[in-house]
């Protein structure tokens, strides 16, 4: 399990320091707003976050430290976000918007299982 629990830290990781870093190359996701300022700002928030949830959970594999609240936020962020892009009028976002939604689907899923089946 440790292996797994660092695959999806480093994976968060990734992510949130593509989105604080590059935040227009999310653009295919979240439309022309993300080459905007107010977008940027919005994506390099969510950068920060997923960020910090990925460096959390890294650190506590690590150090042998309970991961179950990692992994619930990572669970409820990935929740919301999929409840937000769902409800987002599609004309409102990028063409890629629906694999961004099937990936905060498949995050919240994966986070809860392995809270499920994780004890520390």
């Amino acid at each position: 399990m440790p292996r797994l629990l660092t695959l999806l830290g480093a994976g968060r990781t990734a992510v949130g320091v593509v989105l604080l870093v590059a935040p227009a190359a999310a653009s295919d996701a979240f439309g022309p707003v993300a080459g905007q300022p107010a977008g940027k700002a919005v994506l390099r928030a969510l950068g920060v976050r997923d960020a910090a949830l990925g460096v959390g959970l890294l650190l506590a594999v690590r150090a042998g430290a309970p991961v179950r609240t990692w992994l619930a936020l990572s669970a409820a962020s990935d929740a919301v976000d999929a409840v937000v892009m769902a409800t987002t009028p599609a004309d409102d976002l990028g063409p890629a918007a629906k694999a961004v939604l099937a990936a905060s689907v498949s995050g919240t899923v994966t986070g809860l299982v392995l809270l499920a089946r994780t004890r520390r």
